[in-house]
């Protein structure tokens, strides 16, 4: 039986301690990226037109209220306005801000997306005693600093 060197054993011991995971969580790739900013980009546009229809129509429901109280106001007890045009006018405007972060978060994954590459990179691996270069399949992702 041939013996193997103590330094070889260590190198071996020490690239296969840092070599990379046998099974990988997948990671999403370009069309992921780009599904998850196309859904983004429709969840804050449905946002922003109901948002605005809701806004409008409180809009509306004050002004008609409104007038309807400055035409009544010469008669002795006048109809107090509601607040529902108010309430209708505030809650479609936090409806429009709320889709502020969707068009964010998609614009960033859109980034991302354009960003990923997959190339197949050199790596060494140790095969019958000798080192042996490997092309291995690997996701390329650029940060812009």
């Amino acid at each position: 039986m041939k013996k193997i060197p103590l330094i070889f054993m260590l190198l071996i011991i020490v690239i296969s301690t840092f070599s990379q995971q046998n099974n990988p969580a997948p990671a999403l790739t370009k069309q992921d990226y780009l599904k998850k900013a196309r859904s983004q980009k429709t969840t804050a546009w449905i946002l922003l037109g109901g948002g605005f229809v809701i806004a409008s129509a409180g809009l509306l429901v004050e002004a008609v209220e409104v007038t309807t109280y400055v035409l009544t106001l010469p008669y002795p007890e006048p109809e107090e306005p509601s607040n529902t045009g108010s309430v209708l006018l505030i809650s479609g405007s936090l409806v429009m801000l709320s889709s502020i972060p969707f068009f964010s978060a998609a614009s960033k994954n859109k980034k991302k997306a354009l960003s990923i590459s997959f190339k197949n990179e050199k790596a060494l691996q140790v095969q019958n005693y000798s080192y042996v270069s490997v092309l291995v399949p690997s996701v390329s992702l650029k940060i812009a600093l």
